[in-house]
C-alpha cells in the first residue's frame, strides 16, 4: 500500500469509527427516552394490560445491554 493512500485509509477508518461512536451515543439516548416513556405510561394509565403492551421494554433492555 502506498504511504498516501495509507494515510487515506486510516483518516477514513477515523471518520467511520466518529461516525459509529455518534450513531451509538444517540441510539442510547433513544433507548433512555424510550424507557422513560414506557415508565410514564406505565404509571399514568395503570392499567393492568400494560405489562402485556409494554413488552416492547424487554427488547429496549436487551439493545441497552448490547451496546454498553
Amino acid at each position: 500500500m502506498q504511504p498516501q493512500k495509507g494515510k487515506d485509509f486510516v483518516k477514513n477508518l477515523r471518520e467511520l469509527n466518529d461516525a459509529l461512536a455518534g450513531l451509538i451515543k444517540n441510539i442510547k439516548k433513544d433507548i433512555t427516552l424510550l424507557e422513560k416513556s414506557i415508565a410514564s405510561n406505565r404509571q399514568y394509565l395503570n392499567k393492568p394490560y400494560l405489562d402485556k403492551q409494554l413488552r416492547g421494554n424487554d427488547l429496549i433492555q436487551g439493545l441497552r445491554e448490547h451496546l454498553n
